[in-house]
Parts: structure tokens; sequence; C-alpha cells
């Protein structure tokens, strides 16, 4: 007869199976999957950030500092809806059957909450870990790659996709910085430098320049997390969707 009071035996933890998909294969599929139809949705969810940051300089010249963070804030949602969007087009193109894109952004406004709870906690630690030091905050940033993806594929909370993202990231760390560095480091470098030479090049302040900026930005960011979907597609432990959301 067993003993009630014995503690039941440790869970037994499977180290995760090797395995380095092609960074750049997952780069061309991301780019390959933007249709004529996809790009002009993706572009109309892109409006809210192109409004902002066509107010932003009238907002902090004018002092009006509340209503500047209350437009930033207003944005998050649309760029984890965006995020949600190519990811479920990067999925259907996987599929046997290939959606429309109106089918993908029904999918996407399902996923969209618990895209944005991932993205926000983990954007929130990246950048307070980035304001203490530069290098932790880079670090983190690398680990919590996938956070978007497995919470848009395997509906995990906040908690569980940040843990599934870092063990995915694991002697992958600097395949998934490069990926990342492709779609980041050009939106950022532009909008910089653009903002950096406004004043000696007026051209570059112009509401032309400032939508081309903010678009391509916002276009490139959501691209990313469809190539990190594709890479996480072929990555040897990659679980399909299935069972509830957990955290």
């Amino acid at each position: 007869m067993s003993n009630p009071y014995q503690p039941p035996d440790a869970p037994v933890i499977t180290p995760l199976p090797p395995g380095h998909p092609s960074v750049v294969k997952a780069i061309i599929e991301a780019f390959s999957s933007l249709t004529l139809e996809r790009s002009a949705i993706l572009l109309g969810l892109a409006i809210p950030q192109l409004a902002f940051d066509l107010a932003t300089e009238s907002l902090q010249t004018s002092g009006r500092v509340g209503l500047f963070w209350l437009l930033l804030l207003a944005t998050l949602p649309f760029s984890s809806l965006r995020a949600a969007f190519c990811m479920s087009a990067a999925r259907s193109d996987r599929s046997a059957h290939a959606p429309s894109g109106g089918v993908a952004l029904r999918e996407a406004v399902e996923a969209w909450r618990r895209v944005f709870l991932a993205d926000l906690v983990a954007g929130l630690i990246t950048t307070l870990a980035t304001l203490l030091l530069i290098v932790p905050g880079i670090y983190l940033a690398v680990r919590f790659s996938f956070v978007d993806v497995v919470a848009f594929e395997n509906r995990l909370g906040p908690a569980a996709a940040r843990k599934r993202s870092g063990q995915l990231v694991d002697g992958r760390f600097w395949p998934i910085a490069g990926l990342g560095l492709v779609f980041l480091l050009p939106g950022t470098t532009l909008a910089i430098s653009t903002a950096a030479l406004a004043e000696t090049i007026p051209l570059l302040s112009s509401g032309l320049v400032v939508t081309l900026v903010s678009l391509g930005s916002s276009v490139l960011s959501a691209l990313g997390s469809a190539a990190c979907w594709f890479y996480y597609r072929d990555l040897p432990q990659y679980e399909p969707p299935d069972g509830p959301a957990t955290d």
C-alpha cells in the first residue's frame, strides 16, 4: 500500500532538441507573404501610428505632454494587431489553403489580446532593463523575440510566453539577434537620422518623409514577427497550436 504522505516524484524535464533553421529563408518567406491585398490591410493598420508620428512635433512644441503619451499608448495595440496579422498570413502560407487577407485579419483580431499582453509585459521589462543597463536590455530583447509568436500560435499568457521564448532562443542567440536586426535596424536608423538632420535639411521634416518613414517602420516591424513565426515553425520543437490559453 502506497504512503499517501509521500511527496510526488519530481517532473522530468526533457532538454529541447537542437536545431538551427535558416534565418535567410525566414526573411525571404516573410517578405514573400506580403501580397497586394495583405499590404493594403497592413498599411491600413499602420494609420494610427502614422497619425501619431505626424502629430508628434506639434504636440511636443505645444507642451501637451499628457496628450502625447496618451496617443503613444493608443498606438501600442495596433502594433500587436499588425504583428498578429502578419503571423496569421504567414501561417496561411504554410497551410494547405491560403485564406484571404480578410480571414487573416479576423484571425489576428481574435488573437490580438494575447499578443498585446505578452508584448506589453515583455516590452516593459526590456525597457526597464535598458534604462538600468543597456546590455541587459538588448539581451532580454533577443530572449523575448518569440513572445508574440508563441502567444499567437500556442495561446500562451505573458509569463508562459516569456519562458517559452527564452527556451527557444537558448543556443540560437546570435542568429535570432541577426534576424531581429534585419527588421529593426533599417527603420530605427532611418527615423533617428531623419530626426537628427531635420534642422539641417528641412525637407526631412516634411509630411511626406515622415509618412514614408512611419509606414516603412511599421511594416518592417510587423514583417519581423512573420519572419520569427517562419523561423519558429521550422524548429524541431515546434508545437502545433492546441489547447486553452495558459499563463
